[in-house]
C-alpha cells in the first residue's frame, strides 16, 4: 500500500506503463518470496528504501531505478528468488498443505487469467472457487497402483501443484473420488475454467498419472515465472551467512555450489 500511494501521488503522474512495471515487479518480489515460505518481516523496510531511493529521480528512470534496487538485495531476508529456486521448490512441494487456501488459490486464479488472455477472455470472477485434487487425496480403492514405488510416487504427488485446479462448483464426493472416467466425464460437463478444461482435453487417449502431474507442474510454473518475472540474468543469489546451525545446508545451497539443477531427483534414505 506505501508503495501505491507513492506511485500515486497527486503531481506525480507517472505513465501507466512506468507503475505497471514498478507494480509487477514489486509483487513479483513479494509473490516468490511467499512461494518459497520466506519471511515478509523486513519486507516494509524494504518498501521504505526504495522510496526513499528514488526521490527526485526522472519519470523516465524511476522503473529501472526501483527494479534495480530490488534485484540487488542479497540477505534471505529480503532477497528476491529467482526462476531456478521456484521451479525446484514447487516442482516438488506440497503445495496444498503447505499454503493458506487463499493464497494458493490466488495463485491459480493468476494462472487461469494468464492462459484466459490468451485468446481475449476476462479474467476468472473471484469467488472463492473451490480447489479440486484431480488425483484424489483417497485415491487407493479407485486409482489403484501395482508395487509400494508405485504407491509412495503417487502419495508423494497428490497435494503438488501440478494436482491441483480450479472449479466452479465442487464435485460431488463420490464423483470426485471415483475412478477417472467417471471423473474427467464430470469434469467435461461442468467445468467453465481454463486450467481444468487443459487437463479434460489432454487425458481424452491417456489416464491421469505421475508423469501428466509432472508435466502439467512444470507449466503451471512457466506460466507463474511470466506473470512474475525477475530481470533478464538476475539469480537470486544470497550471501549472507546461514543464520542456523553451522552444519545445515538448505536446497539454495546445493543449487548455488552447482550440486542440484532442475530435473534432479532426491531421494530419502
Amino acid at each position: 500500500k506505501p508503495l501505491l500511494i507513492w506511485l500515486y501521488e497527486p503531481g506525480r503522474d507517472l505513465p501507466r506503463e512506468t507503475v505497471d512495471r514498478i507494480v509487477q515487479a514489486a509483487e513479483s518480489w513479494v509473490y516468490r518470496r511467499q512461494m518459497l515460505r520466506l519471511s515478509g518481516s523486513d519486507l516494509g523496510r524494504i518498501v521504505a528504501d526504495v522510496i526513499a531511493a528514488s526521490i527526485g529521480v526522472s519519470a523516465s528512470e524511476i522503473a529501472e531505478r526501483v527494479i534495480g534496487h530490488l534485484a540487488r538485495l542479497n540477505v534471505t531476508s529480503t532477497y528476491w528468488p529467482g526462476d531456478e529456486e521456484v521451479r525446484l521448490t514447487l516442482g516438488t512441494e506440497a503445495v496444498y498443505s503447505r499454503f493458506p487456501r487463499g493464497r494458493l488459490r490466488m495463485f491459480l486464479e493468476a494462472i487461469e487469467d494468464h492462459y484466459r488472455a490468451e485468446t481475449g477472455q476476462p479474467p476468472v470472477e473471484r469467488k472463492g472457487y473451490p480447489i479440486e485434487h484431480i488425483l484424489p487425496r483417497s485415491w487407493k480403492d479407485t486409482w489403484p497402483v501395482e508395487t509400494s514405488e508405485a504407491d509412495e510416487a503417487r502419495q508423494a504427488r497428490v497435494h503438488r501443484l501440478g494436482n491441483l485446479t480450479l472449479l466452479t462448483k465442487s464435485l460431488n464426493s463420490k464423483v470426485s473420488n471415483g475412478p477417472w472416467s467417471a471423473k474427467r466425464a464430470a469434469l467435461l460437463q461442468h467445468n467453465t475454467i481454463t486450467l481444468t478444461g487443459r487437463v479434460v482435453s489432454k487425458t481424452e487417449h491417456h489416464d491421469w498419472d505421475e508423469s501428466l502431474i509432472d508435466k502439467r507442474a512444470a507449466e503451471l510454473i512457466d506460466a507463474i515465472l511470466s506473470i512474475w518475472p525477475v530481470p533478464q540474468g538476475h539469480l537470486g543469489k544470497v550471501v549472507d551467512p546461514q543464520t542456523k546451525a553451522g552444519d545445515w545446508v538448505g536446497l539454495k545451497h546445493l543449487i548455488e555450489a552447482g550440486l542440484l539443477g532442475g530435473g534432479d531427483t532426491l531421494s530419502a534414505f
